[in-house]
């Protein structure tokens, strides 16, 4: 797919996304509204998000929570995966490992670099780093595998089941 196709794509999953964390009070609604696409490369092998770190994603004092970390990259990963099937099929994580390595703190501006590894019919594996917005300190670096389910766009679009649950207002 194009790169303009792509990052088109993950600006409405993104938005629909945050809808959907906020209508439903979701574990997500911390990240996905808070995550900002940055840049799609030209192979659209990799993806830029950032997001500012909030109170509510940090310890009580003021470091963020490697939940909340590991959440940003599986989101992040999840969303750019999902969005390059071919097929547009929802992901299902079966694997996700982690390495804290350094600290995120109160209004830093963090960057989730998504890089696809395998993108195939069954499966995706990907890599992440979060990074500070310069990309000078690595805050986290992880590996994510996920495998598509479901029908043929039912990671991008409006699915039935949703809609039946009184979710049409999208």
């Amino acid at each position: 797919m194009a790169q303009q196709a792509i990052r088109e794509k993950i600006f409405k999953v993104l938005q629909r996304g945050a809808l959907l964390c906020r209508k439903r009070n979701s574990f997500d609604q911390l990240v996905v509204p808070a995550l900002s696409l940055v840049d799609v490369s030209e192979d659209t092998m990799r993806a830029k998000f950032s997001l500012e770190v909030t109170q509510e994603m940090c310890h009580w004092e003021g470091v963020m929570h490697s939940g909340m970390i590991s959440t940003l990259i599986g989101n992040a990963t999840a969303l750019h995966g999902g969005c390059c099937d071919k097929d547009e099929r929802a992901v299902t994580s079966t694997d996700l490992n982690l390495s804290f390595i350094n600290i995120a703190g109160i209004g830093e501006i963090v960057q989730i670099e998504s890089h696809l590894l395998k993108l195939g019919q069954r499966a995706c594996l990907a890599e992440a780093h979060v990074t500070s917005k310069d990309g000078a300190k690595v805050v986290a670096a992880g590996r994510h595998t996920m495998i598509f389910t479901g029908a043929k766009g039912s990671g991008v679009a409006l699915s039935e089941h949703e809609t039946h649950r009184g979710l049409d207002y999208l």
